[in-house]
């Protein structure tokens, strides 16, 4: 019986070593290289402010290019221009989908079509390492873009901080806390309803005002199976705020609460 306690102690104290070893492989992996890349498939709302959902393509990523940072988060993507201890900063774009007539709701696919453009504008960041725990990041973040083209000729601020645990194999986990605030431009194209599109839909005409529009909740987890490779998933909750959600296009057609999830593959290169 004593033998058999002594050799049970030996397997489970080399399975311990051989699990603390690869848990220590993967996370010096995790520290070398900051590359990496997530194709995916995440299922939002068919506009802002939908009850509708649609599935669209994801891809995130980060890498460097021309010795610049390059980050694209789904539609965002940033390029840093100038970065001083923890202090970051560069040019950044924003696709947007606007919203078009084959909406499922019939009453906003009567309304006026907001033609996809593009937004351009900069950001500033603080990173933090180590803020709370050994390994951890909290990154700080405001960045403003402009309506490049005719469609709403407006701009929109978010503020963004995002927090990063340490690396626990074969997990790591990100959380998100957001807010946006927008232009009369841009709250009137987006979550207003103007005369012609009362008059079309039925919906009560809406002016929507400056403001901020809504306070969102993310949260990114990765599963490694591997120092190259994980599978990713995302999960938002956004609440809409202000003339946002006063707006009929929301308030009587949509939703006020926004969810969003989102799944991928994650690669490191």
């Amino acid at each position: 019986m004593t033998m058999k306690k002594s050799v049970s102690k030996q397997v489970c104290t080399g399975l311990l070593s051989v699990y603390f070893t690869c848990n220590i492989a993967l996370a010096q992996t995790e520290k070398d290289t900051d590359s990496f890349i997530i194709i995916g498939a995440l299922n939002k709302g068919e506009y802002q402010g939908s009850s509708d959902n649609g599935i669209v393509p994801a891809i995130i990523s980060e890498f460097t290019l021309f010795g610049s940072n390059i980050e694209i988060e789904g539609l965002t993507a940033r390029a840093e221009l100038y970065s001083h201890n923890n202090w970051h900063m560069g040019v950044a774009s924003q696709f947007d989908f606007g919203r078009d007539d084959e909406v499922t709701n019939v009453k906003v696919a009567i309304m006026k079509v907001i033609d996809k453009n593009i937004n351009l504008g900069g950001y500033l960041s603080h990173k933090n390492k180590d803020f709370l725990l050994g390994g951890d990041e909290l990154e700080l973040r405001v960045q403003t873009t402009f309506g490049a083209s005719s469609v709403h000729k407006g701009s929109l601020t978010t503020f963004t901080s995002t927090y990063t645990l340490p690396l626990y194999i074969p997990w790591r986990f990100e959380f998100e806390v957001e807010s946006s605030f927008a232009s009369d431009k841009y709250m009137k194209s987006y979550f207003g309803v103007s005369q012609a599109d009362a008059l079309a839909s039925g919906l009560p005409q809406f002016t929507a005002n400056a403001d901020f529009t809504d306070i969102t909740f993310n949260a990114n987890i990765i599963l490694f199976s591997s120092p190259t490779w994980g599978a990713y998933t995302r999960l938002s909750y956004s609440r809409l705020l202000n003339d946002a959600a006063e707006s009929p296009l929301v308030k009587q057609e949509g939703s006020a609460n926004q969810t969003q999830f989102g799944l991928g593959v994650f690669y490191r290169f």
